[in-house]
């Protein structure tokens, strides 16, 4: 792209203000000074070109953001306590390690089980296997970044509770897969612990519309691509989405972003991709 030609670029994607060279564990660097690639675009462009910034909002329900979750793993990153137990009263805690996001898919275990039919005078062994509950807990702090109505949102495939500060407020158990919402009134900068009771074989996220404009739709991020002189996406993987120890799901990009950029590039063909992958 021409320099001089460009007078409008529109700046998307989860990694534009991100910091990713500090807090990942092993993989730290000890650099000097580290700025965000937002902060390097508007060093490089200078005052004559203006940047307009988004958060693009997936059309699947995604997770709550990590911007409004307060408590933080070792490393720095927002983050979820997950508990996992291998009882329903959780007494018995198997193993506990942190999550980025409020969503869960079971590693679908399954246990085989034997048995012998001789009603006909031969013993015939018969192994048949089924998927074995899961029994999770998850915990965070949340800190809402403005005063108003949340709009909580939750898919679950199993048995779902949602507690917050102490009062249930959300719960769910079936197999059909329908968005379930619950209002509740936060204030900013109030910390709230949220806690997440699931018991299943499948998978549960949660979700929520929050007053503000942190993230826009699908028609306003796509009309402002339209209009950009170029489109510059920063995106990919974050210090919680691989790490050591804990393998990913599968090789999509977090939060429907092959979705997103499938749609930028339809709508600008000025679309750069950045992508920020691999961490310890």
């Amino acid at each position: 792209l021409a320099k001089p030609l460009i007078k409008n670029i529109l700046v998307i994607g989860p990694n534009a203000d991100k910091k990713h060279g500090q807090g990942g564990g092993s993989s730290e660097v000890k650099s000097a000074y580290e700025i965000t690639p937002l902060q390097g675009l508007k060093n490089a462009l200078g005052d004559d070109v203006n940047i307009t910034v988004m958060r693009a909002r997936s059309s699947v329900l995604a997770p709550i953001a990590s911007d409004y979750v307060n408590s933080r793993h070792w490393t720095g990153t927002p983050a979820w306590n997950i508990s996992t137990f291998s009882d329903q009263a959780r007494t018995q805690l198997t193993s506990e390690s942190w999550i980025v996001d409020a969503k869960y898919l079971s590693p679908n275990k399954t246990s085989t089980h034997t048995s012998i039919d001789d009603s006909v005078g031969n013993s015939i062994i018969k192994s048949a296997q089924e998927k074995v509950t899961d029994f999770i807990t998850m915990k965070a702090d949340i800190k809402p970044l403005q005063t108003g109505i949340h709009s909580l949102k939750v898919k679950a495939l199993g048995k779902f509770e949602l507690t917050v500060n102490g009062q249930k407020l959300l719960t769910h158990e079936g197999m059909n897969n329908e968005v379930l919402s619950h209002d509740i009134e936060l204030v900013a900068g109030e910390v709230y612990q949220f806690v997440i009771d699931y018991d299943g074989s499948d998978s549960f996220v949660l979700g929520w519309d929050a007053p503000g404009n942190l993230f826009s739709d699908e028609a306003n991020y796509l009309a402002a691509a339209k209009n950009a002189d170029a489109v510059v996406y920063f995106g990919g993987l974050s210090h919680g989405d691989d790490r050591e120890a804990i393998d990913r799901d599968d090789m999509k990009l977090p939060n429907a972003q092959d979705e997103i950029i499938t749609k930028l590039l339809s709508a600008n063909p000025n679309t750069i991709v950045f992508m920020v992958a691999g961490s310890a």
